[in-house]
């Protein structure tokens, strides 16, 4: 199999589930870096910008000893495609690929004790200029995030692109996992909600304090949800009998609405809880969004909204259960739940996995659904 075949297979298996498909992207190869025991690959995808892979000898993705190999390169300062390193790679280490990351290839790195130390994370859609984890983590250095060890960049016709980052190994349950077995069980803890909200507020607090913030009308955050929901319309016919009131509800905000660089795509998944503090990881924002999109300042509350849409589905929508961790969350985050905002921007989460499961779950799309009746009535509509 041809490199160019090889990589259509390869972006194709790894593509979000909710991406747009418009069939095979016209790829061509612009480099091709052997080291020993694999294939450094950079092609373009014609209207879709450049994307990289790690091959094997066989073509195929790669693992085993070769993901150990490119670690070395890294820890030698010397990364393959023309690359650079700033900052370090540990020496010594063993490699393995993790897998289930649909839009990068994350590589975790093992001292000889078998502890992992280090997360490599390879992009696999690459844009020039700063890569936005890399404007996020250098900016808020925390014991909750992951600390930022280096990031690898290389030339491409004048233009700086990042290839990868290397941030230390965080350890730590998986936190939808987490929420969603605490849930069943019905068990509820104070202190690791408070805990949770306490550590998300920090982060957006020392986020507003790293970048430019401003104030916009809340219509301009409202005006995007509106235009989402009519993108969403004629999928789903309960979906559709609901859009007249969201939109009216919508249309009915009014005043200012602050605005600071966020977390961008904030779900349980993207955090680990330790049996003793919350960490929040991957920081670049949507992946599906330009690097201009990820970086425009946006209202925190969207990723308190992502986070709440998290928690129904990890507890398969039980209300009294949700009731009693949302009333602590907020305490912790120091915010009113009754804010007609953030109700909107759940909304729009709501109606995103409508659609989601509509189309990929048919047989999931009640839970969503059965979200529209509570938010409705917060809304008053």
């Amino acid at each position: 199999m041809s490199v160019t075949a090889q990589l259509t297979k390869i972006l194709a298996d790894r593509q979000p589930p909710d991406a747009a498909v418009s069939g095979d992207p016209e790829i061509t190869v612009i480099s091709r870096t052997p080291f020993d025991g694999g294939e450094h690959v950079i092609a373009s995808t014609g209207g879709t910008g450049l994307v990289q892979v790690l091959l094997d000898a066989e073509g195929n993705e790669l693992t085993g000893a070769g993901v150990t190999v490119f670690g070395q390169a890294l820890a030698a300062g010397d990364p393959p495609g023309a690359a650079a390193l700033h900052g370090e790679m540990p020496a010594g280490l063993t490699g393995r690929v993790l897998p289930g990351d649909r839009a990068n290839t994350l590589l975790i790195y093992a001292d000889d004790t078998g502890r992992d130390r280090v997360v490599v994370k390879v992009y696999r859609h690459l844009e020039p200029g700063p890569h936005p984890e890399v404007e996020v983590l250098s900016a808020i250095p925390s014991a909750f995030v992951p600390d930022l060890l280096g990031h690898v960049t290389t030339d491409i016709d004048g233009e700086t692109y990042t290839l990868a980052t290397v941030q230390r190994f965080l350890d730590g349950a998986d936190g939808f996992h987490h929420t969603a077995e605490h849930a069943a069980a019905q068990m509820f803890s104070y202190r690791v909600t408070h805990r949770f909200a306490e550590t998300l507020r920090m982060i957006h607090d020392s986020l507003a304090m790293a970048f430019p913030t401003t104030t916009v009308p809340v219509e301009d955050v409202t005006g995007g949800l509106e235009q989402r929901l009519d993108g969403f319309l004629g999928h789903n016919s309960e979906l559709d009998q609901q859009a007249d009131w969201i939109r009216e509800f919508y249309r009915s905000l009014t005043g200012p609405c602050d605005l600071q660089r966020v977390h961008g795509d904030l779900h349980l998944g993207q955090t680990l809880y330790d049996d003793t503090n919350w960490l929040f990881l991957d920081f670049e924002g949507d992946a599906r969004l330009p690097f201009a999109e990820r970086r425009r300042p946006d209202t925190p509350l969207r990723d308190v909204a992502g986070v709440l849409n998290s928690l129904y589905h990890a507890s398969e929508g039980q209300r009294a259960w949700l009731t009693k961790t949302s009333e602590v969350f907020f305490d912790g985050y120091g915010h009113s739940e009754d804010s007609p905002l953030l109700t909107a921007l759940r909304i729009d989460r709501i109606v995103q996995d409508v659609l989601r499961e509509t189309e990929q779950r048919p047989d999931m799309v009640d839970l969503p659904l059965r979200a529209l009746p509570y938010l409705r009535a917060k809304a008053g509509a």
